[in-house]
């Protein structure tokens, strides 16, 4: 900053690129333009492209534990990247398409927001089960099973049978 002189030039495919975001440890950059990319602002390389996608006024946040990455199309999707391995997570679906998408990740990391249809604001929830044991867990803590009726009971012969009145 110091002299003003120009260093280097991280780029995506297609011109322009419209947002970025730097990782946790300050070593690479994300930047988003017809692509998702990671560069290493150390060694000049690219890192990885994450993905390619049709439209353009894209966005990208990193949630405050750094390990997530979340990004936006105009087509009204949100991505959700783990970091470490460069895996898609999730893909959101919103009620906006074919516009500008803007997101921002609420403080905590569980939450997102950007806008919806007809001047509203859409919450998103970032914290999805990852582990299988997790899934599990929350499907028995959430799911409703009834009870099996009586001709049930009988059809199916389930302990303990119905009794006769």
């Amino acid at each position: 900053l110091e002299s003003g002189q120009f260093i280097h030039k991280y780029s995506t495919v297609g011109d322009p690129s419209y947002d970025f975001a730097l990782s946790p440890d300050r070593k690479s950059v994300f930047i988003i333009g017809d692509e998702l990319v990671e560069w290493d602002l150390e060694t000049d390389q690219l890192i990885r492209k994450f993905w390619e996608h049709a439209g353009s006024r894209s966005q990208v946040e990193i949630t405050p534990d750094g390990r997530l990455l979340l990004s936006s199309d105009a087509a009204g999707n949100l991505y959700l990247w783990d970091i470490q391995t460069g895996d898609q997570i999730h893909r959101f679906e919103s009620d906006i398409k074919d516009a500008m998408f803007y997101i921002d990740i609420i403080a905590d990391g569980r939450y997102a927001i950007s806008p919806g249809a007809n001047g509203s604001a859409i919450l998103w929830d970032l914290t999805l089960p990852i582990e299988l044991e997790e899934v599990r867990e929350w499907i028995e803590r959430n799911r409703y099973v009834r009870e099996p009726t009586c001709a049930e009971r009988e059809t199916f012969n389930i302990e303990p049978l119905c009794e006769e009145e």
